[in-house]
């Protein structure tokens, strides 16, 4: 295939991990589906069908709970011998992490020609949160692969402290770049970013959106919150489904801040669901 003659069947491959989450909020204790892949993906599908999700789950997952997204799961490989990664996440009183701990398992096993030519027929790319290192070689065989799709990446404060190089290199190959505020503290002096689109993730605030011609803030509404982890890639998922859809950046970001918002109200994500057809209508 010529990578320059790319047909765009999907509006969005989402590359990225899939997971069981175990999540310790000021309000409870609770084990959950997770993975950024995963809530990308959902997040994505509350409005369009045309996304790919590229990942590699444990002998334990129930591929069924992927399917009832009504998403192409062709990307999705289940290891015969490893369990699904499982992530843990706990937050202080201001819903701030304090501690995180991954364990890839399955998902460590996820390598850049996991996504196969085959696979990059979409108009976006999104590599949620993940090593540096696996993101900045998914973004470069992305590019290669298929050079007119916009690869974006979610980038995470720890490994941005840990490993600042892989980062920069990660940063280097998007075109769109999710971080929070904090993230975005340690992130703005690098020339890396010059020129590039950043949704800066703002919690109960909203989100701002950063491009070389604009600067645009959305809030977000008032919520009781019960569970963050997760409303960031929920919120770019919606985000690139709706741009890719023909949105404008605020109408795509502030449906997005919603669905983001409305994540929060409960553990994990999967609630967000229950609201599916009003939030298409309202789109």
């Amino acid at each position: 295939m010529n990578a320059k003659m790319v047909p765009m069947k999907q509006y969005l491959t989402v590359v990225g991990h899939v997971a069981f989450d175990v999540n310790e909020t000021p309000v409870g204790k609770k084990r959950v589906l997770g993975g950024a892949g995963y809530y990308s993906a959902l997040g994505a599908s509350l409005f369009t069908k045309r996304v790919r999700l590229i990942a590699r789950v444990g002998r334990n997952y129930d591929l069924n709970r992927l399917r009832k997204l009504g998403i192409n799961l062709e990307g999705i490989t289940a290891h015969k011998l490893l369990a699904t990664a499982e992530f843990r996440q706990k937050y202080d009183e201001d819903f701030q992490m304090k501690y995180f701990h991954a364990r890839l398992k399955a998902s460590g096993k996820l390598r850049p020609t996991d996504l196969k030519e085959e696979y990059i027929d979409a108009k976006f790319i999104h590599l949620p949160t993940a090593p540096p290192k696996q993101q900045a070689e998914l973004a470069e065989r992305a590019k290669r692969l298929n050079p007119e799709a916009v690869v974006s990446i979610d980038v995470f404060e720890p490994y941005i402290r840990k490993w600042p190089g892989l980062v920069k290199r990660a940063i280097a190959s998007a075109q769109i770049i999710f971080m929070n505020s904090r993230e975005y503290e340690l992130l703005r002096e690098y020339t890396e970013l010059k020129g590039k689109t950043l949704v800066i993730k703002q919690g109960k605030k909203g989100a701002r959106l950063i491009t070389p011609r604009s600067d645009l803030m959305v809030s977000a509404p008032a919520v009781k919150c019960v569970d963050p982890t997760g409303a960031g890639d929920v919120l770019a998922g919606a985000f690139l489904a709706l741009r890719a859809g023909g949105k404008s950046y605020k109408d795509a970001l502030t449906k997005a801040v919603e669905i983001a918002s409305h994540s929060v109200t409960d553990f994990g994500v999967q609630h967000i669901l229950d609201g599916k057809t009003e939030h298409v209508r309202r789109s």
